[in-house]
C-alpha cells in the first residue's frame, strides 16, 4: 500500500501534495525520498525502519510510520538483548531529548510501547513522524491520541503527525485532478485499499 500510494507521486515529482497535507510547504529534495528509510538513533544491531521518508530541500526530514491492518504498535521483551539495547542505544538518546515525558524513560514503559517509542526517538526541530493509519482502528488511533497527549511534550509535540488515510487520499486527489493517468491509477487504488 505505501509504495503504491508513494511511487506515482515520486515518479511525477507531486511529493509537494503530501507535504501541504501536513503543513509542511517547502520543495523536495527527491534524491533523498526513499522506501524503508533506517533511523540514525542506533548504534548497534538492528536499527528502527520507516516505511516511507521524505527529506526536504531545506534539510527537514519526514519520516512516515504507515498503518493499514495492524491493530497496534509492536512492544518488546525484557529480555537481555533488549536490556542491552535499550542500555546502549535508546537510554543515552532519551537523556539527550526533551521532547519525551520523563515517565517514559523508564525500560518497562518504553518496552511496552517499543514501536513507537524508537519512532519518536526520531523527532528534533528538524525532523517528524507522521503515522497514516485509519480512523475506524479505534485501538490504534486511541493509543496515538495518548502518544501525542501523554508522551511528548514542550514545543515538538507538533512534529508527531498522524492522519487518516482517507483524509490523505482524499487531499491528493484533489490535488492531481488534472492529470487523467494519475486520476485512473488512484481511483483503482481506492477501490483496493480505501472502498471497505
Amino acid at each position: 500500500m505505501c509504495i503504491n500510494f508513494f511511487y506515482p507521486l515520486i515518479k511525477n515529482n507531486l511529493l509537494n501534495h503530501v507535504l501541504s497535507k501536513i503543513n509542511i510547504n517547502e520543495p523536495v529534495n527527491y534524491s533523498e525520498v526513499k522506501f524503508e528509510k533506517d533511523s540514525n538513533i542506533e548504534n548497534t544491531g538492528r536499527k528502527t525502519n520507516f516505511d516511507f521518508y521524505i527529506k526536504t530541500k531545506n534539510n527537514k526530514n519526514i519520516y512516515f510510520e504507515i498503518k493499514y491492518t495492524e491493530r497496534s504498535f509492536g512492544s518488546a521483551k525484557n529480555d537481555i538483548p533488549h536490556t542491552r539495547k535499550f542500555n546502549t542505544d535508546y537510554l543515552p538518546k532519551l537523556n539527550l531529548v526533551s521532547h519525551i515525558n520523563k515517565d517514559y524513560h523508564s525500560k518497562d514503559k518504553f518496552f511496552k510501547n517499543y514501536q513507537i517509542m524508537r519512532n519518536i526517538l526520531n523527532i528534533d526541530v528538524n525532523s517528524y513522524v507522521v503515522i497514516i493509519y485509519l480512523k475506524e482502528n479505534e485501538k490504534l488511533r486511541k493509543k496515538i491520541e495518548e502518544v501525542k497527549d501523554e508522551v511528548i511534550v514542550g514545543p515538538l509535540t507538533n512534529h508527531f503527525l498522524y492522519i487518516d488515510w482517507h483524509d490523505m487520499f482524499d487531499w491528493v486527489y484533489k490535488n492531481i485532478h488534472n492529470n487523467t493517468y494519475l486520476v485512473s491509477y488512484y481511483d483503482d487504488f481506492h477501490d483496493k485499499y480505501l472502498a471497505y
